[in-house]
């Protein structure tokens, strides 16, 4: 997938599940690997003036988990 595909479908994604699809395609195409039932979710995670954890992947749960407060800030910033 070209990086003007890519961008043009993240600027057309309507929420985060759109996004969330967008990454698994780019996943696919780059490193050819794909994982069943893969899910997202938002947790509030800790953050201070020095350290952002954007978020993590759980491999026991096979979820990737997004910050909260760092997608709140993304959409108030929009």
């Amino acid at each position: 997938m070209k990086q003007t595909q890519i961008a043009n479908k993240l600027e057309e994604a309507k929420d985060v599940k759109e996004v969330f699809e967008v990454v698994k395609d780019v996943v696919l195409d780059t490193f050819a690997i794909k994982r069943n039932k893969l899910t997202i979710a938002a947790g509030d995670l800790e953050t201070n003036e020095r350290f952002i954890l954007g978020g993590f992947y759980s491999q026991q749960h096979n979820a990737i988990v997004i910050n909260r407060k760092v997608l709140n800030n993304i959409k108030k910033s929009n």
